[in-house]
């Protein structure tokens, strides 16, 4: 269970009818510190943080060094298509939906 804790991000995805947003919870890294890449429906977020005490830990629950993550969106995009913005441990990443209505497929 730790380990899963060590790499899991907590993320929300919204969709409205003009945008899909996804908030991921980074608290403790710095907008230097996270890397974003897009391929279709698959966006990695990448981080790093350095633990910022020396000493020895007594208790230690908070997860310091790299991540990753890969999130399944629920629409395809392209990177010059998503907005991304970093503020107070929130990152926030939105694009534009580009979905059609259904619409009847002939058979031949």
């Amino acid at each position: 269970l730790f380990q899963l804790l060590e790499t899991s991000r907590l993320t929300d995805i919204y969709l409205t009818d003009q945008e899909v947003l996804l908030i991921s919870d980074l608290a403790g890294y710095q907008k230097k510190d996270i890397q974003l890449s897009v391929s279709g429906t698959k966006l990695l977020i990448k981080g790093n943080n350095n633990q910022v005490f020396s000493g020895e830990p007594v208790q230690q629950e908070r997860y310091y060094g790299s991540f990753q993550r890969v999130i399944q969106l629920p629409e395809p995009t392209l990177p010059d298509q998503i907005r991304a913005t970093f503020n107070n441990g929130l990152l926030f990443v939105s694009y534009k939906r580009q979905f059609r209505q259904e619409e009847h497929v002939p058979i031949e």
